[in-house]
């Protein structure tokens, strides 16, 4: 809701390269305001792969993912933790996530309620996340 797709076709792409590496569980877009650092589009046209977790502004989610990980857990409510949840558990899985630079999302461009009025609490889903994962929590957080 808050992210313009910059690129003509990039939801297409983010599809074709998802079918090209099956072993990304997670294709995330590549943008230009986020807060994974790596997220932020680099490239032209190039799957890179990120190690820990990406911000789910525009994730493409294969169906054999859901598959083996599951849906989104529903107890993440509030804002935030949700994307960090689904990431732990597609590494766990065994997958990889990635980052595709081939399709491009402005985040910046349309208004976001978590960026204009900076009233949005993180601190619930960070609690859920922590009570969920417990010492895992904390070493994916540093």
């Amino acid at each position: 809701d808050d992210g313009l797709l910059m690129n003509p076709l990039g939801f297409t792409k983010l599809d074709n390269i998802a079918r090209l590496y099956p072993e990304y569980g997670i294709v995330a877009a590549g943008t230009n305001n986020c807060g994974n650092p790596n997220q932020r589009f680099k490239t032209e046209d190039a799957l890179r792969e990120e190690p820990l977790k990406v911000a789910f502004i525009c994730v493409y989610i294969p169906r054999t993912t859901i598959e083996k990980v599951g849906y989104m857990d529903e107890r993440f409510v509030d804002y935030g933790y949700d994307d960090d949840d689904y990431c732990l558990r597609v590494r766990r899985a065994g997958l990889k996530i990635g980052i595709y630079d081939g399709c491009k999302i402005n985040h910046l461009a349309l208004p976001s309620k978590f960026r204009s009025d900076g009233k949005v609490d993180i601190r619930p889903n960070q609690a859920r996340f922590r009570e969920k994962w417990g010492k895992d929590a904390v070493e994916y957080e540093e």
